[in-house]
């Protein structure tokens, strides 16, 4: 079945519709709605939810991507009375989706994919030729990962990694793996060998190294990139794990 959606998919074509990325609450949907396109949601929920359609109910979690076939009602029941996160874009196609997919983005790659379906939609010499190579690897990745939920594992480092460059705290990572604080802080140390709050500072580090490799910012520029609240406390930090500063670093010493 992989083989034959992939070879449709490309033999397909692709229009996007409209696009957006909302973070709100209080939002105001119809309950039941349908679309005459195809539509697709990369949800950053902050709590387990529910989408139903017409055929089925299926469960949903931060970092899920639903895709809607056109013609399909369906109803998001999510708690927004909490500031939820989204991206969606509608498909004029003629593709033919044989049912609702829910499919969890494992490393990453839909949510990058979503980001630059939005921001080339938007963009003033938007290029339609590739925003429609970004749709078919989309959907061509859909195909390939399956509908295997993340982990409470997954969900930690997704959540980390997606945020590290924003203030973060243990009580948002913990609410996006859908799980409690003691078992959160059991999983890191199992896995990683350190606390939340250290796994936070190896992400923001990792990402710091490369920049400091791969760009000319300034270091002040590269601390708040990386999520760092000072430059002085983000060359603490780095001494304290490197044992030089992020100018020794850079230089090689």
């Amino acid at each position: 079945m992989e083989q034959n959606l992939a070879a449709e998919i490309e033999r397909s074509r692709f229009r996007v519709a409209s696009t957006a990325h909302h973070k709100e609450n209080a939002r105001g949907i119809a309950k039941w709605h349908k679309h005459e396109e195809m539509e697709l949601l990369y949800l950053l929920i902050k709590e387990p939810a529910n989408v139903r359609t017409s055929e089925q109910n299926i469960g949903v979690s931060a970092y899920d991507v639903i895709v809607y076939p056109a013609g399909v009602y369906h109803w998001e029941k999510i708690n927004w009375d909490l500031e939820q996160e989204y991206y969606g874009f509608k498909l004029k196609t003629d593709f033919v989706l044989p049912q609702t997919l829910r499919v969890s983005d494992r490393q990453g790659k839909l949510l990058w994919l979503f980001s630059n379906i939005n921001q080339e939609y938007y963009s003033p010499d938007k290029n339609e030729a590739l925003l429609e190579y970004y749709v078919k690897a989309l959907l061509l990745n859909l195909t390939k990962m399956g509908t295997k939920k993340l982990s409470a594992e997954e969900r930690i480092e997704q959540y980390i990694r997606a945020n590290f460059r924003r203030s973060i705290t243990v009580g948002d990572i913990v609410r996006a793996a859908h799980v409690s604080e003691s078992y959160a802080c059991r999983i890191a140390k199992k896995r990683w060998g350190v606390s939340l709050v250290q796994l936070v500072a190896q992400v923001r580090l990792e990402e710091a190294k490369r920049l400091l490799l791969a760009s000319d910012h300034s270091i002040e520029e590269i601390a708040r990139r990386c999520g760092f609240s000072s430059q002085k406390y983000f060359s603490r930090v780095f001494h304290k794990q490197l044992g030089q500063t992020p100018s020794q670093f850079r230089q090689g010493k």
